[in-house]
């Protein structure tokens, strides 16, 4: 697993726009490039930023290609010390 990166573009707008996909999840009807590109450029490194989830890419470990994603949602962990 890795950052999604400016090269995944093309697996993630293709992924993202297939229709048993799109059943599944709350995906922008229809999905094309450039969303898939906001995505793999900065609204997945945000999320992580801001707290709000970590989203990351599920690669093959030889060719480094695309294989799905995995996220976590609202990731803020606040600490807390006792005395």
């Amino acid at each position: 697993m890795r950052p999604f990166h400016g090269r995944d573009v093309p697996a993630v707008a293709a992924a993202c726009a297939d229709e048993v996909t799109q059943r599944w999840l709350p995906l922008p009807r229809p999905y094309d490039e450039e969303m898939a590109a906001r995505w793999c450029s900065g609204i997945a490194e945000n999320l992580r930023v801001t707290g709000d989830g970590i989203q990351l890419a599920v690669v093959d470990r030889n060719s480094d290609r695309l294989v799905g994603g995995i996220g976590l949602k609202r990731t803020s962990i606040r600490s807390s010390e006792r005395t």
